[in-house]
């Protein structure tokens, strides 16, 4: 099904707005539709990066690095997640302190 788009006029100007009716929006993709458009949204983005990191011809500032470091160790755990490793070790049960403790 097609999108609609309205247009209108602001009433505090003549600017024309374009309001998009889109019957699709509130369903909820499969979650095969939802990875596809994830992977394609992440090859986008790291092309983006990757060119605008290109384009830096002085010396980065700290926290480009720390970004592109947080990336590179955020998609290295989700590629350990897909071949059935985790990122964290799961959750250790303790028992709850029964006032064991002496100081």
């Amino acid at each position: 099904m097609k999108a609609l788009i309205l247009t209108s006029m602001h009433p505090a100007s003549a600017t024309a707005y374009q309001h998009v009716y889109n019957p699709n929006i509130g369903q909820t993709p499969s979650p095969q539709e939802s990875l596809q458009k994830l992977i394609e949204d992440i090859k986008s983005l790291s092309q983006e990066l990757v060119d605008k990191i290109k384009d830096i011809t002085d010396k980065p500032h700290p926290v480009v690095i720390e970004a592109v470091h947080l990336v590179k160790h955020t998609l290295t755990a989700a590629i350990a997640s897909t071949q059935g490793s985790w990122a964290l070790p799961n959750k250790e049960n303790l028992s709850p302190n029964q006032r064991t403790y002496s100081g």
